[in-house]
């Protein structure tokens, strides 16, 4: 362990001119200036030493400890996007009707299945498509998408110390920035890109494993609804379509990572 107080003493006598050089000891013929400049660099280097010695280092290096003390649940009252009755989907072109994807559903990737989707997919066919907040949130990121897709990935949490975590994917043209508070229906951008002007709503519940260490399991959007945000996914498709999954275990990872 470093011993600052100890160096200082050896370095305080390396610059003391007064004290007298001991009559049992043999001056140096090196040159006083260049010694104490020696010592100055022995000096600075040390002190480096020391302050990764020292438990925590800089402050600024110690990544925050996420903070998801709080388990209360959001309440979703409105629907990301406007959800056609059966009818009224029946009603469109097909290359403009509706399509959906439920939480759990296979999303059939190649290589990659069964890959169970992990949120609610809606695919509006609809250039003009206005995404909603589903209720009052804090939206903590905004995450470009992977390249060539031309949208976003936006991050909200009803509280800095919530432990839900509600994405909004695959937005475009925002109307919000980050550190924002939205309310319930305000609108946040567009859906997607074309031809599918697709986007997602997934719930993230993320538990402390120990204290490192972090988890997280996805839950279904509409196990978090009103009777009318309920109603409104039930008029295009059946509670059995929209939800194939109580749950899904997402993956762990290092707190500050």
């Amino acid at each position: 362990m470093c011993n600052l107080p100890a160096i200082c003493r050896v370095m305080r006598r390396l610059f003391d001119k007064d004290k007298p050089v001991s009559a049992t000891r043999p001056r140096s013929s090196f040159p006083t200036s260049s010694l104490r400049a020696c010592a100055l660099i022995a000096l600075g280097l040390i002190l480096c030493v020391f302050a990764s010695c020292v438990p925590g280092g800089d402050p600024e290096d110690i990544p925050e400890r996420l903070d998801v003390s709080n388990t209360v649940a959001p309440v979703f009252s409105v629907p990301i996007v406007a959800i056609p009755s059966v009818s009224e989907n029946a009603a469109r072109l097909p290359e403009a009707q509706f399509h959906m994807i439920g939480f759990g559903q296979d999303l059939d990737i190649p290589a990659k299945s069964p890959r169970l989707s992990p949120a609610l997919e809606y695919y509006t066919r609809d250039a003009l498509a206005q995404v909603k907040a589903p209720c009052r949130l804090i939206l903590t990121r905004i995450m470009d998408n992977e390249e060539g897709v031309g949208d976003l990935e936006l991050e909200f949490r009803p509280a800095d110390d919530s432990a839900y975590f509600i994405y909004l994917d695959h937005v475009r043209d925002l109307t919000v920035e980050e550190g924002e508070t939205v309310e319930a229906g305000e609108t946040l951008g567009l859906a997607g890109v074309a031809p599918e002007y697709r986007v997602e709503l997934q719930v993230n519940f993320v538990r402390r494993v120990d204290e490192a260490t972090l988890s997280t399991t996805h839950y279904c959007p509409l196990d978090y609804g009103t009777a009318a945000f309920i109603e409104a996914h039930e008029a295009f498709a059946v509670l059995e379509e929209w939800k194939l999954a109580d749950e899904i275990t997402g993956g762990t990872w290092q707190d500050g990572q």
